[in-house]
């Protein structure tokens, strides 16, 4: 039985925030009171997890924090941005969760609030300008990666906040490792016609299967190619992040790939202080 008492609640905060004005977080499966298939800290409101609200408020007081504070979108794997601005923060409680629906990345210059995603296999992508004060987040899957979400989250900050790509900070969250990553020649394609560099993300290999025989699949890496796209943009790559925790292989994460999809979510968080 897994000794969840003795792990820490939360990630490491990237190196690249380091000194900044800001204030992030990736949750760990630890910490929280949520029972299997959801054990332990699954935050997520959009799963079954009776105990999720309990592990918010328990996620609040570790950051000192309202409830209120957490704005988490319900993620349709698609390239909506919300701009987090005063008109929305003056909303009811039911109106900002209508506004969340259907968006995977937040953007704001406003402090205090905290933009979220949830993930269990998918990357986060944290952004920060600390010229223009303005931050924002991703939910990047391997959908999200091939309709070049970080990109757009990018120049929404462009438009909102007149945001330089050269000065902006990236980080990635834990997220599914390309050596884990393995996918069809559908996806492959999908990232192909995209225009992503497959050579740079993806590397054909060998597999076996129970019976010992061999077979080739694709796989990719989420990270490269965000990475790709965010570089092609004018952001400079020792300005980026990139996360070494495998959420496959790190039981720290929830997986859909390892665990099915009947289980938790890593929140992710970003907010200006």
């Amino acid at each position: 039985m897994e000794n969840e008492s003795a792990m820490p609640p939360f990630f490491p905060q990237p190196s690249v925030f380091s000194g900044s004005a800001i204030e992030t977080f990736i949750t760990t499966r630890y910490g929280g009171v949520s029972s299997s298939p959801y054990s332990f800290f699954n935050c997520s409101p959009f799963v079954p997890d009776p105990a999720s609200g309990q592990n918010r408020a328990l996620l609040a007081g570790h950051l000192h924090a309202a409830e209120a504070d957490f704005l988490i979108p319900h993620q349709v794997h698609g390239t909506r941005i919300l701009c987090v601005d005063e008109c929305f923060m003056r909303l009811g409680e039911a109106s900002r969760r209508a506004e969340l629906e259907g968006v995977d990345g937040l953007i704001t210059g406003l402090s205090g609030c905290f933009l979220c995603v949830t993930t269990a296999d998918c990357l986060p992508v944290f952004f920060y300008d600390p010229v223009h004060r303005a931050v924002g987040i991703a939910h990047s899957g391997w959908r999200g990666t091939v309709a070049h979400i970080s990109g757009l989250l990018l120049q929404a900050m462009q438009r909102c906040y007149h945001t330089d790509p050269r000065e902006v900070r990236v980080a990635f969250g834990p997220c599914i490792s390309g050596r884990h990553f393995e996918v069809g020649n559908e996806v492959y394609d999908a990232f192909s016609r995209a225009g992503f560099q497959m050579e740079r993300l993806a590397l054909h290999k060998m597999e076996l299967t129970d019976e010992g025989e061999c077979y080739f699949r694709w796989h990719i890496s989420l990270q490269e190619a965000v990475v790709s796209d965010l570089a092609g943009m004018g952001v400079p790559e020792e300005q980026i992040e990139r996360c070494p925790v495998c959420s496959y292989a790190d039981h720290r994460c929830y997986s859909v790939r390892r665990q099915g999809p009947q289980t938790g979510r890593n929140l992710s968080g970003i907010r200006l202080v």
